[in-house]
């Protein structure tokens, strides 16, 4: 048992974490449901949103409320080997080395309109690879959605649609 108490010895509390604020969360759909209606559908031609693609693993967390309340689909980008079904992937690289997204083969149709969005952009490898998989299923990415963007890494050069974000990180 001196095992489990040096176990347990290693263990810390973090009291309230993660914050509970459901007042932020509802603010920051709202920011973005508001963008996407405002801005995005008014300049696509097909003055609709089909697809919200949510990046593994915060994507998970937004996509889906925003999805919701557009009346779209939500599908999930994953790292390689955690999605059921025939996926098709693509590599992109990372600051520390190559990784791999896959999307269901079935999840976007040809034609579709597509938002991809996270929480935060660095290098633009994920959101790129992202889009590079949209473009294989024959969808149209209108916009990247982000929280943060660290602006410095410039990854809205990379990107094959607009980038929006709620803060910009300069350094």
């Amino acid at each position: 048992m001196a095992d489990v108490a040096y176990l347990k010895s290693l263990l810390t509390a973090h009291p309230d974490f993660p914050q509970k604020n459901p007042v932020a969360t509802e603010t920051l759909i709202t920011n973005f449901v508001h963008h996407l209606t405002s801005t995005t559908i008014a300049r696509s031609e097909s003055k609709k949103i089909d697809v919200i693609v949510g990046l593994d693993a915060r994507g998970f967390l937004l996509g889906p409320i925003v999805a919701m309340r557009l009346g779209a689909a939500f599908v999930p980008v994953r790292k390689r080997g955690k999605l059921p079904g025939e996926c098709v992937s693509v590599t992109y690289q990372k600051e520390y080395g190559a990784d791999s997204f896959e999307m269901q083969a079935d999840a976007i149709k040809p034609g579709q309109t597509v938002v991809v969005i996270d929480d935060l952009i660095a290098t633009g490898g994920s959101a790129k690879a992202a889009g590079e998989l949209i473009a294989k299923l024959g969808g149209k990415t209108l916009e990247y959605l982000f929280i943060i963007e660290l602006t410095f890494l410039q990854a809205a050069s990379k990107l094959d649609a607009p980038l929006y974000s709620l803060v910009q990180a300069e350094d």
